[in-house]
């Protein structure tokens, strides 16, 4: 049912201010995603830039996670294109489902494992050379208390930080999650948002997150993407202006902008990741 979210997008952190200026991490330029050569979506176009959060919404079945794993480049295009710079590092956090934690590994192990895309023979001592990195990887998502337990033994919550922190501590310029906070309660997913958007500040991140529940991150997202496949509805752009979208408030209400914040209408311009609405 739809519902106000005016109190959410007023009391919106603060976010450090994406410099539009700065090299692209991501562009998606009519992108048709699907299987079989048949496309599930509308054409989607949308440009993210460092700093920014964008939040994936739609109902269950309607072609998110097909576009996640399409500009991942673990799909083809059905058409379009998905441009990623090759100096623009990416890392990805699948559904928590995809993981199996009964496996007998230590955190600090598991999340010292996103470094060994880099480990080779000649250099065997990777992890004691980053062992700073990593022990400053975990107080960012604060599990370095629980460095030596074995992952069977975390709360749903801690295994969700850990799989960030193995995400991150690569030092990604895009980071990518899928439903995130799938198992978690609304306090803990409301927390889990709150990490979000401060590694997205810290670090000047690019993140491209798909969610079910906009409550717990409508007052953190700098843009949303609400993709719709059963009615064929792709609305991309700010948060302030996708909000006013018809299709948008349809599925989830009303809410006005942030007050005092400058009105800038990029609605036709996908350089600056602008509403393209195919309802």
């Amino acid at each position: 049912m739809a519902t106000n979210l005016t109190k959410s997008l007023e009391q919106k952190g603060p976010l450090s201010a994406p410099n539009p200026q700065r090299q692209p991490v991501l562009k998606l330029d009519q992108l048709r995603v699907g299987y079989g050569g048949r496309a599930l979506l509308p054409p989607v176009s949308l440009t993210i830039h460092p700093g920014e959060l964008w939040v994936v919404l739609g109902p269950n079945g309607s072609g998110k996670s097909t576009l996640l794993k399409t500009a991942l480049g673990l799909l083809s295009p059905v058409s379009g294109t998905v441009f990623i710079p090759q100096t623009v590092p990416v890392s990805f956090v699948p559904q928590r489902s995809h993981i199996d934690f009964s496996f007998p590994m230590r955190v600090i192990d598991y999340v010292a494992d996103g470094l060994d895309r880099s480990w080779s023979f000649l250099n065997p001592l990777l992890r004691l050379k980053h062992r700073d990195t990593l022990l400053q990887t975990l107080r960012e998502v604060d599990l370095e208390p629980e460095k030596y337990k074995p992952l069977r033994q975390l709360s749903e919550g801690q295994r969700q930080r850990a799989m960030l922190a193995r995400a991150i501590i690569s030092n990604p310029s895009l980071l990518i999650l899928d439903e995130p906070t799938s198992a978690l309660d609304i306090r803990s997913e409301r927390s889990a948002f709150e990490l979000l958007h401060n590694l997205c500040c810290h670090r000047q991140l690019a993140m491209m997150v798909v969610v079910h529940h906009l409550h717990a991150v409508a007052q953190k997202a700098t843009h949303f993407l609400l993709v719709d496949g059963d009615h064929q509805v792709v609305v991309a752009g700010a948060s302030e202006h996708v909000a006013r979208n018809a299709s948008f408030v349809g599925h989830y209400g009303v809410f006005d902008p942030c007050p005092g914040q400058e009105e800038n209408d990029d609605t036709h311009s996908d350089e600056t990741g602008g509403i393209n609405n195919h309802a």
